[in-house]
C-alpha cells in the first residue's frame, strides 16, 4: 500500500505540471503596449472644457497613479515615446433627491472624459471615451463643495481603473 502511494505522488505532480503549462497563461515578456511600441508615456494635465476648476488635477492624478501601479508604462519620464492627453469635455450637476420641504438633499454629477494616445510623431494611436456619474450629499451648504470634490475623486478613480483594465484587455 505504501509503495502505491509513493508511485502515485510523482504521477500527480507530472499531471499537475502538464495541466498548468497547457492552460494558456504566460509571463509578460516586455513592458508597454502595442508590441512594446508604447513604453514611456507622458500624461500632461487634463484639458478642461467645463467650468469646474479642480477637475483636471483630480483626473490627471488618478490616471497617473493607476498607470504607475499597473506597471505597464513608465510615466512622465524624459523622452516619452507617446502622450496620453485627457480632456474633460463635460461636467453636469443635477438634483437627484429632494426633501419634503423642496430643498435639494442629493445631487448627481456626471463627467465625460476623452483620452487620446498619440505617438511622439503626432500619430493618434487610440481614442477612448468615458462617462461616469456619482451622487453626493448637498443638504449642508458648508459641505457641498467638499462632497462634490470627493464625488469627482471617486469618478476619477473608477475611470482610471476602467482605462487600465481596457488597456490590459486590448493589449
Amino acid at each position: 500500500m505504501l509503495n502505491k502511494r509513493r508511485l502515485s505522488a510523482p504521477l500527480w505532480l507530472v499531471v499537475l505540471a502538464l495541466s498548468l503549462t497547457g492552460c494558456g497563461y504566460h509571463l509578460v515578456r516586455e513592458e508597454g503596449i502595442r508590441g512594446g511600441d508604447v513604453k514611456v508615456v507622458d500624461i500632461p494635465l487634463f484639458k478642461n472644457q467645463s467650468f469646474e476648476p479642480h477637475t483636471p488635477a483630480i483626473f490627471t492624478e488618478a490616471l497617473t497613479r493607476e498607470l504607475v501601479a499597473s506597471g505597464f508604462f513608465q510615466i512622465n519620464q524624459p523622452n516619452p515615446d507617446s502622450t496620453l492627453q485627457g480632456v474633460i469635455s463635460r461636467v453636469q450637476t443635477s438634483p437627484s433627491s429632494l426633501a419634503t420641504t423642496g430643498f435639494v438633499v442629493e445631487k448627481t454629477v456626471t463627467v465625460d472624459v476623452n483620452l487620446i494616445l498619440t505617438k511622439s510623431t503626432g500619430q493618434v494611436l487610440r481614442r477612448w471615451h468615458f462617462t461616469e456619474s456619482e451622487a453626493f450629499r448637498a443638504d449642508d451648504v458648508n459641505l457641498q463643495d467638499f462632497n462634490k470634490r470627493e464625488a469627482f475623486r471617486r469618478i476619477a478613480n473608477r475611470m482610471a481603473r476602467r482605462f487600465s483594465a481596457l488597456v490590459l484587455a486590448e493589449y
